[in-house]
């Protein structure tokens, strides 16, 4: 049993190192991903997961021996402990390099999408730059025609106001003209607003000389 121990552990051992390396290929990988996978990439992608599924295998079966064996020493038990602790941070790093990978290239694809784009607005434009000139001059012709036509309406607008104004002042004038007229004609109009105007005449004339009597009051008074 101890001897099955040991070789599972030399094999573990194994595993790690070309985990290990295959790991440092594929971060250099990372570091200048192309915009689709290549070959290279996508065999040391496969081969880390092939590695990593039989370092696991390993460690189940090294698992299994712990558990079945009544008196295993400490030292093997961290040897196990150590052997997972490897596995796990292989897994984070694996996946790290991974997300490094789809986000570069994410990136170099939207790069490549834009460039595409502007590309073939270019030769757009260099295929059909008198048309689209053209084009731009008569959308902006109706433009400029379509604000004349809104400031026409609103000048004509003020000026139908302007006259509906005069219209109404004409109206009123000539309102005031035939009621001056109507009231000359009516017999005792002229007397009564003769005695209306006489009254406030004399109103006023009363209340000046009271003010002028309480003043000269206040004048002797003080």
């Amino acid at each position: 049993m101890s001897t099955s121990f040991a070789h599972i552990r030399n094999k573990l051992l194994s595993l790690q190192s070309q985990i290990a390396a295959k790991l440092s290929r594929y971060s250099a990988i990372a570091s200048t991903p192309g915009p689709v996978a290549s070959e290279d990439e996508e065999d040391t992608a496969k081969r880390i997961e092939k590695l990593l599924q039989e370092m696991r295998d390993e460690i189940a079966s090294m698992d299994r021996i712990a558990e079945s064996t009544e008196s295993i020493s400490t030292s093997k038990l961290q040897q196990l402990a150590r052997h997972k602790v490897n596995l796990n941070q292989f897994r984070v790093d694996f996946e790290r390099i991974n997300s490094t990978i789809q986000e570069e290239r994410n990136r170099l694809n939207l790069l490549s999408d834009v460039r595409t784009e502007l590309k073939d607005r270019s030769d757009r434009a260099r295929r059909e730059g008198p048309a689209d000139t053209q084009n731009y001059m008569l959308d902006e012709r109706m433009r400029i025609n379509q604000e004349h036509g809104v400031v026409d309406k609103l000048v004509n607008q003020v000026l139908q106001t302007r006259d509906e104004i005069l219209r109404q002042r004409g109206t009123f004038r000539s309102m005031g003209s035939r009621l001056q007229q109507s009231l000359g004609t009516m017999p005792g109009i002229n007397v009564l607003m003769s005695r209306i105007n006489t009254r406030k005449k004399r109103n006023a004339l009363v209340l000046s000389v009271v003010i002028v009597l309480c003043i000269i009051a206040l004048w002797f008074l003080s």
